[in-house]
């Protein structure tokens, strides 16, 4: 087929060849960017991981110094009160 259009074999193998690689490079590359798009995600999800994990740290804090002020409140609110009936 190749002599057919005035090729010799000889160009029209390393013309193949040269395809063959193109194709084994491209699949390849297609190869790499998967495995940085699934890097990206994985690191996404690690950020996202570390992000919700800080936000529930700073709720529990939150929480923990609300409940130490109301515990304050009402401790000094009933010692007010104590003190008030005695004099």
């Amino acid at each position: 087929r190749a002599k057919e259009y005035g090729y010799s074999s000889k160009i029209f193998e390393e013309r193949f060849k040269n395809v063959s690689d193109l194709q084994t490079s491209l699949k390849k590359l297609i190869s790499v960017q998967k495995a940085q798009v699934i890097k990206d995600k994985k690191e996404k999800l690690e950020k996202q991981k570390i992000y919700k994990a800080e936000s529930e740290r700073k709720k529990l804090m939150y929480l923990i110094f609300v409940g130490i002020g109301v515990v304050v409140f009402s401790l000094v609110f009933i010692i007010y009160r104590k003190y008030k009936h005695i004099r």
